[in-house]
């Protein structure tokens, strides 16, 4: 069965999440998934290049209903899944 969006608390306890990222779109199931990242906090210069590369759509708290609501129909429609959507 296919998932069509997985949203993700970031950080994940013990990681910083880009190992499950990068095991989800490694995966010939769920590498079309779309993938929306709530950031709870700054992102590393790292996490940012890697979310941008792979069209992930990213939420930094503290964050609206709007803001989560848009990036997943832009998340949904768009061919990449790519939304960046910070919270003011």
């Amino acid at each position: 069965k296919h998932v069509d969006l997985l949203i993700a608390d970031f950080p994940l306890p013990d990681c910083d999440g880009t190992e499950t990222i990068a095991t989800i779109r490694g995966n010939e199931k769920s590498g079309r998934t779309s993938i929306v990242v709530l950031a709870g906090g700054e992102l590393t210069a790292a996490q940012k290049e890697i979310f941008s590369c792979l069209s992930i759509a990213v939420v930094t708290k503290p964050w609206k209903p709007n803001d989560l609501l848009d990036s997943i129909e832009v998340a949904l429609t768009t061919a990449s899944g790519h939304a960046d959507v910070s919270a003011s």
